[in-house]
């Protein structure tokens, strides 16, 4: 299994003159049900109850990311590292 991820996000100005890549990884969660449940809970409450019901039939994936890199104004793209 190729754990590496790749993204390239959109937009929805047309005429946007920054571009990103981003790099990273994805791995298998380590999160325990009841932990990722009180979470999301804070945010979306009715997510709360679909984990609290369905969660031993979920995967629980987390997305890691490294390096992006920015291009402003067509330039050259600069690599930014996350800790």
């Amino acid at each position: 299994m190729n754990p590496l991820v790749a993204c390239t996000p959109l937009s929805m100005d047309l005429e946007a003159e920054v571009q990103v890549r981003i790099f990273g990884t994805v791995k298998k969660s380590d999160l325990a049900m009841d932990k990722l449940v009180e979470m999301i809970s804070k945010k979306f409450p009715s997510g709360a109850d679909t984990l609290e019901t369905d969660g031993e039939m979920l995967d629980i994936y987390e997305v890691c990311f490294k390096d992006a890199y920015v291009t402003v104004c067509m330039a050259d793209a600069q690599l930014l590292t996350f800790a």
